[in-house]
């Protein structure tokens, strides 16, 4: 999943139990129960390609635009939403330092870790196949639509 995705469920999870002993290790389990979903993206050959780096960017800018959101409108609890926003976002972090390996032109195991390679098995349905940013769409609409109910 994108991590706006995986940032938009962390907010509206945190907002939605109210109870920061609950909802910020749900909201970072969260992350892995979403990977697990099929969804668009796998596509280690993009890595070097600008497109990919635009991608990564606009993925951050909508993070961004999440905590802001809630920043501004400081719902009740918006604080812990922003820390559960970060932590369900937080195991993709893991993924940086081989892409950044990668883009150097570098070889290396990017999977050399246990919870790596768990990350990365729970993934078993992430392809590159268009048809599937549906599901990155309809899940952030979702959620999207939930946290606002907050927001407003």
């Amino acid at each position: 999943m994108t991590a706006t995705n995986h940032a938009v469920t962390g907010a509206a999870i945190a907002l939605a139990i109210q109870n920061p002993w609950i909802a910020l290790p749900a909201a970072f389990l969260s992350h892995f129960i979403l990977d697990a979903l099929p969804h668009f993206g796998g596509d280690e050959t993009l890595h070097r390609k600008k497109r990919f780096q635009q991608l990564l960017m606009l993925d951050a800018l909508g993070c961004f635009l999440i905590v802001l959101a809630l920043v501004i409108a400081q719902p009740m609890g918006w604080f812990v939403a922003v820390v559960a926003a970060f932590l369900a976002t937080s195991p993709d972090f893991m993924w940086a330092s081989a892409y950044f390996r990668e883009r150097r032109g570098l070889a290396g195991n990017a999977f050399n870790t246990p919870i790596r390679r768990f990350h990365k098995k729970i993934q078993w349905q992430e392809r590159p196949d268009k048809r599937l940013l549906i599901v990155e769409v309809l899940w952030f609409a979702l959620f999207a639509g939930f946290l606002s109910s907050y927001i407003i």
